[in-house]
């Protein structure tokens, strides 16, 4: 976005100037937005109330912010994907921090490589929930019978003596097994109405533990792995909102300037932080890198050339391009620039003619504004800084 606008004081030629201006860059291929930096005067007003033309956006500085950065769009996952999709998808892509976000993308937490580290040091090892589809999906197995969605309970690898197991009674409804082709184990754990039954191997299960498993409304899942890589795996089958953080996440605002949370990016001990919207939806991350060198926004200056006539932080903004009348101020950029200045007595009559030189054709409304924008500023052509291209303009207009 390209922001046109005028001095702090808008008159009608400055205002004018700078929406014909913008309607001629829009028709050129640019996307920009004409601006204003003061209240309209009653003329100006009644200038584009007559036209049908709105008021164009007031605009109080051009600082950067936050939304000016090209900050890193990483794409957040659900609550419910497993700590393993989650790891997957960070190794694969090369991400530091993965953004948790709901179905309308409100943010509802992180997960960086560390937490995913340290729960697999510190975590529940015995506690799982999560969908069945994840399950499934980690251990690249087949679900044979079942219609949970949902798993929540205690996991359980069974590597007692049969006897040992049922006189300990070690398995209940809570129960998730993990178990090879241990078919007199299978059976009992069917019997005890576990949640679900995981058979290690690969080996094809006999019928009558599936129908038995079927009638009891049994969930058994049969995977390639062994009972060890499963049992390693089906932690991380965990949902990753359990490991993720929610409390005390430095994050910003999209609105936010970059000269405010500049010394929080600097000196913080975090790599990455999320960038939100004023609801918390997710946008993206920003770290240090970003501020080295910055995006600014970009901004065309019609009417004045002055700093202490414009707008606030435009020392931090790109300007693109200068259309004035006045005397050359003090305005410095870094690299060259558009610069159109005429010893005319107005903005407008330059704008005209640039028009005329892009071989743009002009609505009505464009025509309004920009005859009225000279009528004003030469104060109908008598103004002692009035030029014969000022009264060709009126006359073609």
């Amino acid at each position: 976005m390209i922001y046109v606008f005028g001095h702090k004081s808008p008159d009608t030629d400055s205002v004018t100037s700078a929406i014909a201006l913008s309607a001629l860059k829009n028709k050129l291929g640019y996307d920009t937005e004409p601006g204003i930096l003061g209240p309209l005067n009653k003329e100006t007003k009644y200038v584009l109330d007559y036209f049908k033309v709105a008021y164009p956006r007031s605009i109080d500085n051009v600082k950067t912010q936050l939304r000016d950065l090209n900050y890193d769009q990483v794409t957040g996952i659900g609550p419910k994907q497993s700590i393993l999709f989650a790891y997957k998808l960070m190794e694969e892509n090369n991400i530091k921090v993965l953004p948790i976000v709901d179905k309308e993308h409100t943010l509802l937490g992180i997960v960086a490589m560390k937490d995913i580290a340290m729960g697999l040091i510190k975590g529940d090892f015995y506690h799982l929930e999560t969908e069945i589809g994840n399950i499934v999906d980690a251990l690249e197995g087949v679900l044979l019978t079942g219609d949970d969605l949902e798993i929540e309970g205690t996991i359980s690898v069974i590597s007692y003596y049969y006897d040992t197991m049922v006189k300990g009674h070690l398995l209940n409804e809570n129960s998730i097994v993990i178990v090879g082709d241990r078919y007199d184990v299978i059976d009992h754990a069917i019997t005890r109405g576990v949640k679900l039954v995981i058979v290690t191997g690969g080996k094809e299960i006999p019928d009558k533990y599936i129908d038995k498993a079927e009638k009891k409304g049994i969930n058994l899942v049969l995977v390639k792995q062994s009972t060890y890589a499963a049992a390693k795996l089906l932690n991380q089958c965990n949902y990753v909102s359990s490991i993720m953080k929610t409390e005390d996440i430095v994050k910003f605002n999209e609105n936010e300037y970059l000269d405010e949370v500049k010394e929080e990016l600097v000196t913080n001990r975090h790599s990455q932080y999320p960038v939100v919207t004023e609801d918390n939806k997710y946008l993206g991350f920003v770290s240090r890198r970003h501020i080295l060198k910055p995006n600014r926004k970009k901004v065309i200056l019609v009417d004045h050339n002055e700093y202490a006539q414009s707008v606030e932080g435009l020392d931090e903004a790109e300007i693109i391009e200068v259309v004035d009348h006045h005397k050359i101020g003090d305005i410095l950029t870094t690299t060259p620039i558009e610069f159109r200045n005429m010893p005319v007595g107005s903005t407008c009559t330059i704008v005209f003619n640039l028009f005329k030189e892009n071989k743009v054709s002009l609505d009505k409304k464009i025509v309004g504004l920009l005859l009225a924008g000279i009528i004003s500023d030469t104060l109908a052509l008598k103004s002692p800084t009035t030029t014969s291209l000022d009264i060709e303009a009126v006359k073609e207009l």
